[in-house]
């Protein structure tokens, strides 16, 4: 029997629930970077042989290279369009991501840190994308969802570090959550 192809609204609604999952998943990550590395500061402190201070901008970093990036990626989204800007993102945080898995130097954590934090430019530009996506029936309820992950994120954060790098095991574990999501 000859398949019957799917009524238009369907296949809207199959796309745009696919979407707003991919974007869910893109927004999960930058909470869940910064999440992660709070448990084990003194691990890192520890393992790298470095004062408090100085573990403490493996933090610092990642949330100064977000002020800076966020506007200037929001911009080139509205200049060049959001989807290849935010594979671009993806393809600096995972870089950023590898940097900090296979380190064993402050300066290279410091530098993976810092492409870390262009992940926090994925929220607006998904924001965007939902915006211009989305009838506005569903864009409420999308960008709740999306929103709403930003918390899921910090929670997968905090708990995978604390199964992965507790008692003492090697601060760079944790960053395997980071790249898998």
């Amino acid at each position: 029997m000859p398949r019957r192809p799917r009524p238009a609204a369907a296949d809207a609604g199959t796309r745009s629930g696919l979407l707003v999952l991919a974007l869910a998943l893109g927004v999960t990550t930058l909470s869940l970077l910064q999440s992660l590395v709070v448990p084990v500061l003194g691990a890192i402190e520890a393992q790298l042989g470095i004062s408090p201070g100085a573990a403490g901008w493996v933090l610092t970093a990642n949330l100064l290279a977000a002020a800076v990036f966020t506007p200037d990626l929001g911009r080139l989204g509205d200049l060049r369009g959001e989807r290849p800007v935010i594979l671009g993102i993806l393809v600096a945080v995972a870089l950023g991501t590898l940097l900090a898995i296979v380190t064993t130097s402050l300066p290279v954590l410091l530098l993976g840190r810092i492409l870390q934090g262009a992940s926090y430019g994925l929220f607006p530009l998904s924001m965007s994308v939902l915006r211009r996506e989305l009838p506005a029936a569903r864009l409420s309820v999308a960008m709740a969802v999306v929103s709403s992950m930003l918390a899921v994120g910090g929670v997968v954060g905090l708990v995978g570090t604390g199964l992965l790098a507790g008692d003492g095991a090697d601060y760079r574990r944790p960053f395997w959550i980071g790249l898998g999501v």
